[in-house]
């Protein structure tokens, strides 16, 4: 955290750090071993979406609701096979 933010920056940055802990912990324990991944760049950034939770969904439902694999970032292409893989097997 900048030194020079207010205490109620700190706290609010604080404590959405600490919910996006608890829901990658909540995720992690729902998933079978080895399907599991963390992006870098993270999701939102490799669709140019924003990172504010209100908007990102339904921002990438617009984006993906009639998407062609061409529309599909490179760097999102080999996780979505991945995913894809795992529901439906070949």
């Amino acid at each position: 955290m900048d030194d020079s933010w207010s205490e109620n920056k700190r706290k609010k940055v604080s404590d959405k750090n600490n919910k996006h802990e608890r829901w990658n912990k909540d995720i992690e324990s729902v998933c079978e071993n080895g399907s599991l991944f963390w992006m870098k760049p993270d999701f939102e950034s490799a669709l140019g979406l924003p990172h504010n939770e209100s908007e990102k969904i339904d921002q990438a439902m617009q984006k993906f609701t009639n998407a062609t694999k061409k529309d599909i970032p490179q760097s999102l292409t080999a996780p979505i096979e991945f995913l894809i893989s795992k529901v439906i097997p070949c």
